[in-house]
């Protein structure tokens, strides 16, 4: 990677004293930054290799594309303290952010870095189900039986990988944070779950709940306990703090996300999904059209990772997905069919290039920030060929109920998304990527776009 792209990034973000965290997405860096007024927005957008910039949730993100990783990696490797465990109390208070914007940013980056591997264990479990189907396993092998124990893990302790994020983002101990998640599935636990009977705590009744494959209850137990972390470390000595701050952020962390907030946010979860079932199961196909036309625009401000977990919990708890996925299959095909009408009409060689190669990524992977940025949002009009497109296919996805059984990003590739155990929905998956493809190329065709001149100067 080349390092004067990571010495431009760094300066355009305000040196790498401004920055109190960084991590990255399938195709973004996100900054914590201590004082956003310190970066250089017009630097940071005019840095080849990145397509552009997008400030919600509290953090600076640089949309790179799908050379992310090797860009974070270079950076780590540049500048290792940016990896370590720092607490953003040097950051601009979150009241100045906005509550909204610290929350979004709290959800989003707890979520983004742990979502490849659930990703990954859903698709090793729709291919396991694949192979099942095909006869080349049976459940009752004990091949079968150690690779679902293998994929189910990354769902299962979901809980301990979020909590571990979390307590990243809260500034507070990690392993903590993972020790509160893994604590909510633990086997007694699980087991006092199982048998029904009443429990109590010191006097207190406890509701009994099932945490494995969950967020909203790790994710406010962790931001109790950054509050709670802070407390004890004022009042242990620091003779004793290697064993008696854990302890008691232990002692009173657990209990209380056991007790209080687990149950809490288990109600507001089930909340969540049974609202989003109910909106679904009354407008139905509406909801998703309007939803789909909204979705491009969401992504381009990055206000799609917060219905992240909407997905994530209605995977969960329903078995499928029937709204967040199917909009995104929607939305990520139009915007890939729109950079493909792109590259079809434009005389730029270079935007057609871009055009043609981040449709294509778009398709195949459904990663569509570099056709958005790259593309369709400079260009402008283009979005509206998306919105139009998405709108359509989105409307027949709904009246034939298409469902996602696993939280993936939907594209060419992840297609075995939308195969569950009883049902089978590859072919209207398929139908709708069609319609996407077809209703959104017509109408970027249609509306146009200004045809940006050739840059003479850079094709010599």
């Amino acid at each position: 990677m080349n390092a004067k792209m990571i010495n431009q990034i760094v300066d355009a973000v305000g040196g790498a004293d401004n920055i109190c965290s960084v991590v990255h997405c399938s195709t973004r860096l996100r900054f914590s930054l201590r004082d956003e007024k310190k970066a250089d927005d017009a630097k940071a957008q005019s840095i080849p290799g990145v397509l552009s910039l997008v400030k919600k949730g509290g953090q600076y993100q640089l949309v790179i594309g799908n050379d992310v990783d090797l860009v974070y990696d270079a950076l780590i490797q540049k500048y290792p303290q940016l990896q370590k465990d720092q607490a953003p109390k040097q950051a601009v208070p979150a009241k100045k952010k906005g509550i909204v914007n610290a929350i979004l940013g709290a959800i989003t980056g707890s979520i983004a870095p742990v979502v490849p591997l659930l990703a990954g264990c859903g698709m090793g479990k729709v291919l396991l189900l694949v192979l099942v189907m095909s006869g080349l396993l049976t459940k009752a092998s004990s091949s079968y039986i150690l690779l679902n124990m293998i994929f189910d893990t990354g769902f299962y302790f979901m809980p301990a990988f979020i909590g571990f994020s979390a307590a990243k983002m809260f500034g507070c101990n990690a392993f903590m944070g993972g020790f509160i998640g893994l604590a909510m599935v633990h086997p007694t636990w699980t087991g006092l779950v199982a048998k029904g009977a009443p429990i109590d705590f010191l006097g207190v009744p406890v509701l009994l709940a099932k945490y494995s494959s969950t967020l909203i209850p790790v994710l406010l137990s962790v931001w109790i306990m950054s509050y709670i972390e802070k407390g004890v470390k004022k009042i242990v000595p620091g003779m004793v703090k290697v064993f008696l701050e854990p302890m008691l952020i232990a002692l009173i962390s657990v209990p209380l996300a056991l007790v209080c907030i687990g149950p809490l946010g288990n109600l507001l979860s089930q909340a969540i999904a049974d609202g989003s079932m109910f909106i679904y199961g009354t407008l139905g196909a509406v909801a998703l059209a309007i939803l789909a036309a909204l979705y491009p625009w969401l992504v381009s401000v990055g206000l799609h990772k917060a219905l992240s977990p909407i997905s994530i919990m209605l995977v969960a708890q329903q078995g499928f997905d029937p709204v967040i996925r199917v909009v995104a299959l929607c939305s990520n095909m139009s915007q890939a069919a729109a950079a493909l009408a792109v590259a079809w009409k434009t005389k730029n060689k270079a935007l057609k290039s871009l055009a043609f190669s981040s449709s294509m990524t778009a398709y195949l992977g459904g990663i569509t920030e570099p056709a958005m940025y790259g593309v369709n949002l400079k260009l402008k009009r283009p979005m509206y060929g998306c919105m139009i497109g998405s709108g359509i296919a989105a409307l027949f996805a709904g009246f034939v109920k298409l469902k996602a059984f696993i939280y993936v990003t939907p594209g060419l590739l992840s297609m075995a998304m939308w195969i569950g155990e009883d049902e089978n929905f590859i072919l209207q998956a398929l139908i709708t990527l069609v319609i996407a493809s077809i209703a959104t190329f017509i109408a970027t065709i249609m509306i146009g776009f200004e045809d940006p001149e050739e840059n003479k100067e850079e094709q010599a």
